[in-house]
């Protein structure tokens, strides 16, 4: 339950059959989990950024872009012996196809496909980028853990943390 923001790029593809290759730049919203979205035990937290915006389109046809996940959050977090932040090593193919319409440019669809998976491994398919964040798979799933008993501060942890690990239970029978 640590609050911070992730960002992510857009990088244009110019290379491949019928790409158009005029610079559009795509912009991609951050998404900041704050205190208040951590509020619930629930352990796993989902969130949709805002819309994807995209400069002028100079004319019609396929613009492609990879989608990443930047290496660093905001705050940054320096994993240590007491903390860690798996990043999100997925990565998407966006596709978006630009007609004219009564002599406006417009996009008629974006395809999204995944390419490598949260672990960097091949990933295969088409994503639904529509709905709710549960029915989204245009996502990147990332992963913050702290050793129990380290407090606010991991550099400065209670010194009994290695004693009583990340779960005491106890029972007395009176």
């Amino acid at each position: 339950k640590k609050p911070m923001k992730f960002n992510f790029t857009a990088t244009q593809v110019k290379t491949g059959d019928y790409i158009v290759t005029d610079d559009v730049k795509c912009t991609i919203p951050s998404i900041e989990f704050k205190e208040t979205d951590l509020s619930s035990n629930a352990g796993t937290y989902k969130k949709l950024s805002d819309k994807i915006t995209f400069k002028e389109f100079p004319q019609a046809g396929k613009y492609e872009y990879t989608v990443n996940e930047s290496a660093t959050t905001e705050p940054a977090i320096a994993n240590s012996e007491h903390q860690k932040l798996i990043m999100s090593q997925a990565e998407y193919k966006m596709d978006v196809y630009v007609v004219e319409k009564a002599g406006t440019l417009a996009i008629d669809k974006i395809i999204v496909n995944k390419t490598k998976d949260d672990n960097n491994g091949p990933a295969t398919g088409k994503v639904d980028i529509g709905g709710d964040v549960n029915g989204n798979g245009f996502n990147f799933v990332n992963t913050y853990v702290q050793e129990a008993g380290t407090g606010t501060d991991p550099t400065d942890p209670d010194p009994t943390y290695n004693k009583f690990g990340s779960l005491n239970v106890s029972k007395k029978i009176v």
